[in-house]
């Protein structure tokens, strides 16, 4: 909850005469003159969950219609996700040799592998793949379209952004990308952009898509829907989902790494950490290659607070890509990891968290029940058994620890999630 935010658009809406649900007009010079605060900032509302109180509650949403207006349309401005089906593993193929392809973070970095390993084509059913030929801001030429019953008129100056256009020659597909797990979208980036390009190329066949990549998992989450009514806001089909993770092409035992693995010997601050995205914890040594010195400048690099950049660092520790003590250093693992291709960072991955001892303990003991399953609980008591931390920092290590176990489970045979997020069945004896 944004209180600023909130009491700028109840000034807003006090001075706008909202009637019934016909369209009401708002101009940024109104909004910077009531308001004090700028127009693009108050204008920003990319989920549902942007949208401030005093808007949400008048049942309105926000398009804008020229350079320098916006129309409070009545009904509904974003659109649940669907839900998309488990993900299943994608080989890097060809793109492993690609030793840059998956450094960095971003939906450009994400857009990026997915076009190069193939995963575009999979998941939208094209038949080859298609050339990646537009990204960025652009102007959207006039128009108008139906938001309910009334006609709202869209004049020259309103920009966009299209994450990514995949042209395959006989269609062209306009993709928005997220990094997350978004719940919802602003329908205005996908219906603006298909508006645009519909009235520069008519004979064009147009698709609309939407990847939301997980980088706490890794995962590739894809959505695609056929525009019904190219006239009317919303009018959105969906035709698939798909979901994606990353493997090599030889499969990963989870016996054979655990036989081939020993516990790591840690220090007793490094046996229980507390940094849930693994993406980001094995990106901790190439940050450090690349000159970050500490947990700060780590948080800086990710674009989080202080104490998160300490606990990743912490975490990396932990899995032995950087020295338990002194400076932070890569250790011999974290050098390897950061000069592997991508193809080989999973295999490298999966072992280093497999060392960790906590997890290997939790892991012995759901191997112990008569069902085999690693539940939340029994990650929580594998860390207390640990001891020297309270109920509280128990239940956030434990957190930790159910995050990697997902993470492994997505790409090692012999680790399966359960539906629900209700933990994980260890299968096999070895």
């Amino acid at each position: 909850m944004n209180r600023d935010l909130d009491r700028a658009w109840g000034t807003i809406l006090s001075r706008v005469a909202l009637e019934g649900d016909r369209p009401a007009l708002v101009t940024a010079r109104e909004m910077k003159e009531w308001t004090g605060r700028e127009p693009r900032l108050l204008a920003k509302m990319d989920a549902r969950a942007d949208v401030p109180a005093p808007l949400r509650d008048a049942g309105r949403f926000l398009f804008p219609v020229s350079g320098d207006a916006y129309a409070l349309l009545a009904g509904e401005g974003y659109r649940d996700l669907e839900p998309s089906p488990d993900p299943l593993p994608h080989s890097w193929g060809a793109a492993a040799r690609y030793r840059t392809l998956d450094l960095g973070t971003g939906e450009s970095r994400a857009l990026d592998t997915a076009l190069h390993t193939g995963m575009i084509e999979r998941a939208f059913g094209l038949r080859e793949r298609p050339a990646l030929t537009l990204r960025g801001r652009r102007f959207a030429p006039p128009f108008s379209f139906l938001a309910g019953p009334h006609r709202v008129e869209v004049g020259r100056g309103v920009q966009f952004e299209i994450d990514a256009g995949f042209d395959s020659g006989d269609s062209l597909l306009l993709l928005e990308a997220k990094v997350g797990q978004p719940e919802d979208f602003w329908i205005r980036q996908l219906f603006v952009p298909f508006r645009a390009w519909r009235a520069w190329l008519p004979d064009l066949p147009l698709r609309l898509g939407f990847l939301a990549f997980h980088d706490a998992t890794g995962e590739y989450r894809f959505w695609s829907w056929r525009q019904g009514d190219p006239d009317r806001h919303g009018d959105l089909a969906l035709e698939s989902a798909a979901a994606f993770v990353l493997s090599g092409d030889a499969p990963l035992l989870l016996g054979e790494i655990l036989a081939r693995v020993p516990p790591r010997a840690l220090p007793r601050e490094l046996e229980l950490p507390q940094a849930d995205r693994v993406e980001r914890v094995l990106e901790v040594p190439s940050r450090l290659a690349a000159g970050c010195a500490d947990g700060p400048d780590l948080a800086r690099a990710f674009g989080l607070g202080p104490r998160q950049g300490n606990y990743y660092l912490a975490a990396a520790r932990s899995l032995g890509l950087v020295e338990a003590e002194g400076p932070p250093r890569p250790t011999a693992d974290g050098r390897t990891l950061v000069h592997a291709g991508p193809g080989r960072r999973t295999p490298l991955a999966a072992a280093a968290l497999l060392g960790l001892p906590v997890l290997r303990e939790a892991i012995t003991a759901a191997r112990g029940r008569p069902d085999r399953i690693l539940s939340r609980d029994l990650a929580e008591r594998a860390c207390a058994a640990r001891g020297g931390a309270g109920p509280s920092t128990v239940g956030r290590r434990a957190g930790s620890v159910m995050a990697y176990l997902r993470w492994l489970a997505l790409r090692v045979r012999g680790l399966r999630a359960l539906p629900g997020g209700r933990g994980f069945v260890v299968e096999g004896d070895g």
